[in-house]
């Protein structure tokens, strides 16, 4: 919702990227525990190879929140890191 910001910081060896996870691909509120969330990131140039994933979450109950983990999948090769 409108009450925090999330953001996603993906650092390749050839370059980062950071993109404002704003529309889930499977629901509307964004790291509710118990649910897997999905994003699709499109039209970011190839990064190289992968080599660290920060989250930046700005909530005003942060603790109410759930992150288990964070998959990253390449769609043009399926490769998930």
């Amino acid at each position: 919702g409108p009450d925090r910001a999330i953001k996603l910081l993906i650092q390749g060896n050839k370059g980062k990227h950071e993109v404002e996870l704003s529309n889930p691909a499977t629901m509307y509120n964004s790291f509710q525990p118990g649910h897997k969330d999905e994003y699709h990131i499109e039209n970011m140039n190839s990064l190289g190879e992968l080599q660290s994933i920060e989250i930046d979450i700005t909530h005003q109950n942060i603790k109410r929140l759930g992150l288990d983990y964070i998959e990253i999948t390449y769609l043009k090769t399926n490769d998930s890191y």
